[in-house]
Order: C-alpha cells, then sequence, then structure tokens
C-alpha cells in the first residue's frame, strides 16, 4: 500500500472454517476461488478433501481452472435430488473439506454446518453472513460501496478503493476476530499466491500405470 491517509492491515487471517464469499463476474470468481483454494490448502497441508457444486442456473460448465487439480467430487444441480446427494456427501465425508459452490441460495444446513468445512461462494452480492468478503482489482465503486455500505457506516470507500487499485492489491472485508458486526477492511495480494495445488502431471501418471500393467503381468506369468 502507498502512504497516504488511508492505511489498512494486511489480510492474514486463517481461512480453514470460514464461510467466504467472493465478489465479481465468472472469470475474476475462477481467478479468487483458484487463489483462495491454494491459500487453504497450504493451511492444512493437503489433507483436505474438495467438493466443487455448481448449478446449471449459474454456470453452464466445470471450471476449466480445475481440470488439472485433484477434485473428490462434482456435483452439478439441475434438481433437488442432486442438491440432497451433495448435502449427504459433504456430512458423511472425511474432514477437513473445502466447498466451492457456483451458485445462488446455499442451502442452510450446508452454511449453517459446525463441521471443519470452508465454504466459499461468490457473486455480485452476498445473501448470507459471510465471514470475509473478497473483492478484485477490477470491481468498481458501486459493486464495493453496495456491500460496504450495508456493513459499515462514515467509511470514505472511494478513497480506500482508489488506494487499493493504486496498489494493485484487492479489498477485503473481515468480522473474524472483530467485537463489532460492522467488521474491518483489510488488503489482499491475490497476486502473490503461487500455484502449490497438487496438480495431475499426466506423463508421469501414463509412466506409472504402465508400470504397474507390467507388474501385474509379470505376476500372472
Amino acid at each position: 500500500m502507498s502512504e497516504s491517509t488511508i492505511q489498512l492491515e494486511a489480510y492474514s487471517i486463517p481461512i480453514r472454517k470460514q464461510k467466504i464469499f467472493c465478489v465479481g463476474d465468472l472469470y475474476n470468481l475462477d481467478k479468487s476461488y483458484n487463489s483462495l483454494l491454494h491459500l487453504y490448502s497450504e493451511e492444512v497441508l493437503r489433507r483436505n478433501k474438495i467438493v466443487v457444486i455448481f448449478s446449471d442456473t449459474f454456470l453452464k460448465h466445470q471450471p476449466k481452472y480445475l481440470k488439472n487439480i485433484y477434485i473428490d467430487a462434482i456435483f452439478r444441480i439441475r434438481e433437488t435430488q442432486d442438491l440432497r446427494l451433495a448435502y449427504t456427501y459433504i456430512q458423511n465425508c472425511s474432514k477437513p473439506l473445502i466447498v466451492l459452490w457456483y451458485g445462488y441460495d446455499i442451502p442452510a444446513a450446508i452454511f449453517q454446518s459446525k463441521d471443519d468445512i470452508t465454504l466459499i461462494a461468490g457473486g455480485t452480492f452476498p445473501r448470507n453472513d459471510f465471514n470475509s468478503i473478497f473483492w478484485n482489482t477490477k470491481s468498481s465503486y458501486d459493486e464495493v460501496n453496495v456491500i460496504i455500505g450495508s456493513k459499515m457506516k462514515e467509511i470514505d470507500t472511494k478513497t480506500i478503493l482508489n488506494e487499493t487499485k493504486a496498489s494493485d492489491v484487492s479489498l477485503v472485508w473481515s468480522s473474524i476476530g472483530e467485537s463489532e458486526k460492522r467488521g474491518s477492511l483489510y488488503w489482499f495480494d491475490f497476486n502473490s499466491i503461487k500455484s502449490s495445488q497438487q496438480s495431475i502431471n499426466y506423463a508421469q501418471a501414463s509412466e506409472y500405470l504402465r508400470t504397474l500393467a507390467d507388474a501385474l503381468d509379470s505376476r500372472e506369468n
């Protein structure tokens, strides 16, 4: 951040067990989800399970950034039964668990769960009481102010947003560790997050399967 009249602290709150909302269109949501997923995986030493849930009315296909990441379950919600199956899986799978939610209304049973579940959702305006709200560097004044104005009074949103944009960092609101419901504002640098999520190396996987097949063949002979 540049030295000016507005000084925000860097956001350094653990992601685990939070309910997080990312503001933006689908392109920016993918980038935000991906970065926060990497951050979370580092926190739990990659011992987590990953579940992706998306509804047809919100997203037409699986996000492309997930294709090289190990995902434990993906649920495409087209009817109520699909949502029941997703909830049953979430209830019974091992924890810690992170849920990437692409949709509108989040069922109370999922949102209010006390299990070791981290939830990341997104859109234009949060419909639930999330712990933290992330904007991106492209977020407009209107996108930011409509949410901050509903939580914090007498805040110079325009000046703060100009500061974060000038420093090429994102704005974050969070109620974690705050005694008042109004919460606090922080800055966060998505660009500083390096990809650490274990990805699929298709060449190595192919070689491993070939070796395994040879070993099984030799045992049979």
